[in-house]
């Protein structure tokens, strides 16, 4: 439900998460009833930085103190995408030999 991705900042606004750290962060923040401010003090950061992160502002570093506070552990995954000529040949086949 898109009432899950906001937070209401001590001004009253309103803002979703946005890209993938951001939403994550913001989901395993509100998980453990946590405000950015006090993730912030936690990481030796300020509320700004934690919420320019929610908002799409990417630090990677910044991202992974926040989840090593939050009980967390970031996991990158890569992967392969196939070339246009492995599409091809799938489809057509090699005709090359």
């Amino acid at each position: 439900m898109w009432l899950d991705q906001i937070d209401i900042g001590g001004r009253g606004i309103v803002r979703p998460a946005q890209g993938p750290l951001g939403r994550a962060l913001r989901e395993a923040r509100l998980s453990v009833f946590m405000s950015q401010a006090r993730l912030a003090q936690a990481v030796g950061s300020s509320q700004a930085a934690v919420s320019r992160l929610e908002l799409g502002a990417p630090t990677w570093g910044l991202f992974c103190r926040c989840v090593d506070v939050l009980g967390g552990r970031p996991v990158v995954t890569v992967e392969r995408v196939r070339t246009e000529r492995e599409l091809w040949d799938d489809l057509f086949g090699d005709e090359t030999g």
